[in-house]
């Protein structure tokens, strides 16, 4: 697995990555993007606030979406990744988000009672807040897995990745990947066919060290750990991870 580092000025960052290979990176009031492979930002997408945390990209149209902490409006859909974004307010202390294959984009996060999730229908004028029948311990990656939208729970001891149905405004959980060893707060997930891939702590709280790999959908225990990231590893703190994979491949 090859990997490539960025250093980044804000709080914790997360990244996702189109079909193109394009990865994006959250980033305190802006977006990065990189082209596949590279380690210099070939555009930046200024937010109207800052924290930035999740962010997705729409697979129906290349509509770029980040969750961030602003006035009035904590999600930003930037239209074909480029100009202003339109700005949405998802109902939720929002965390990470998450497109489906028809171009429904889900966030989640807390609200007044505890965790939410909240969607943007494709062509909605703005969010619905959803009925889950499973909380989670901490609200993680929101992703689609080829099947089914998918909610992570960042469980202190082991992150849990749920597939989910949703039927209007009720969602079902309809079953469960545990990623046994992920423990001391698993970071940001990322699903790539029958993968997952997760930063995590070793032993030490909320500071990712290392990268596990499982099986996907049937967790268990891991099939390989990466653990070495060269001279700067003594203060290395992974937040999030994507898969970068050229449109020729």
């Amino acid at each position: 697995m090859g990997t490539v580092r960025f250093k980044t000025s804000g709080p914790a960052s997360t990244l996702c990555s189109d079909a193109n290979g394009n990865v994006y990176v959250t980033n305190g009031s802006e977006v990065l993007e990189f082209a596949h492979g590279g380690t210099k930002a070939v555009a930046t997408f200024n937010l109207p606030g800052d924290s930035a945390t999740g962010c997705s990209i729409d697979p129906t149209s290349s509509k770029v979406a980040v969750v961030f902490k602003g006035s009035g409006s904590d999600v930003a859909v930037f239209q074909d990744a480029t100009g202003t974004p339109s700005l949405y307010d998802s109902g939720l202390d929002s965390i990470y988000c998450g497109y489906d294959a028809a171009g429904d984009l889900f966030v989640d996060g807390y609200t007044g009672s505890g965790d939410g999730l909240s969607e943007l229908a494709a062509g909605a004028s703005q969010f619905q807040n959803l009925s889950v029948d499973k909380q989670v311990y901490v609200p993680g990656e929101v992703q689609w897995d080829g099947e089914h939208i998918t909610w992570q729970d960042q469980e202190k001891r082991a992150g849990v990745i749920y597939q989910l149905s949703v039927s209007g405004s009720h969602v079902t959980t309809v079953g469960s990947t545990k990623l046994k060893g992920s423990y001391d707060w698993p970071e940001q997930s990322w699903i790539y066919k029958s993968q997952v891939l997760i930063p995590f702590s070793d032993h030490r709280p909320q500071r990712g060290t290392r990268i596990g790999l499982w099986k996907y959908p049937q967790g268990g225990n891991s099939i390989a750990t990466f653990k070495t990231f060269g001279k700067h590893e003594k203060y290395l703190s992974l937040d999030g991870i994507t898969v970068s994979v050229p449109a020729s491949l």
